[in-house]
């Protein structure tokens, strides 16, 4: 467990370090001022800072541009974009929120992919050095043990792979999201969902109270 721990720190700094979160000197960097500020709305804040660098919002509101779509048009879009991200209201029997944007939600779904290829890697390459520490030989709940494959002769192609998945014919290859890789993995991984920066961003169940409001404000600033 303690292996696994050292591990896992070690990777969440390279993540930073790899997203340019920090330099080699674990000091921050660029946005990662923004990122601390917000990180009660993680993992929010490392999706909008991801479009912010890859200037996204920016190719966004140009494209918009050239359809003549208006400008109030456009800052509504923004500000449905930021409620879908950071504020979570669902709708009951309300109005909700547009679909973002499949500009926007391209690269969303881009991010959310380069997380998990990168969680997918980390989880492999521990469980191909360390596979002692992961083996997989009782049941999760009772613990009752059974026969399994001696470490040094399970494919690497299952080295982080349940074996109750690995029957199912699940492989690392199919590695595909993070909810993927929680749902296959070995259960002696330690692993939590809530430590990795991944949302799904589902406007259609969320409610568009805040967008009403905001743009009563913006057509009659003066009642506000």
């Amino acid at each position: 467990m303690r292996k696994q721990i050292k591990h896992h720190v070690r990777f969440l700094l390279e993540f930073l370090q790899r997203q340019g979160h920090i330099d080699s000197k674990s000091q921050t960097i660029d946005y990662a001022g923004i990122i601390n500020h917000l990180f009660y709305k993680e993992p929010a804040n490392f999706i909008i800072i991801d479009l912010l660098k890859s200037k996204i919002i920016h190719q966004f509101i140009e494209e918009r541009r050239k359809q003549e779509i208006s400008d109030l048009t456009i800052q509504e879009e923004v500000f449905s974009l930021l409620v879908s991200l950071f504020v979570s209201i669902p709708a009951q029997d309300t109005e909700t929120l547009p679909p973002v944007h499949p500009i926007i939600q391209k690269r969303i779904s881009h991010f959310g992919k380069e997380c998990s290829s990168i969680l997918a890697n980390y989880i492999s390459n521990f469980c191909r050095t360390y596979p002692e520490e992961v083996r997989d030989d009782c049941l999760p709940l009772s613990k009752i043990p059974f026969r399994c494959l001696p470490p040094d002769m399970v494919p690497p192609h299952l080295s982080s792979i349940s074996v109750f998945a690995g029957t199912s014919g699940n492989t690392e290859q199919g590695y595909s999201s993070i909810d993927n890789i929680l749902a296959t993995m070995k259960q002696t991984i330690l692993l939590d969902k809530s430590i990795f920066p991944h949302l799904q961003v589902e406007s259609s169940k969320q409610s568009s109270i805040l967008l009403q409001f905001y743009k009563v404000a913006s057509s009659s600033p003066s009642n506000v």
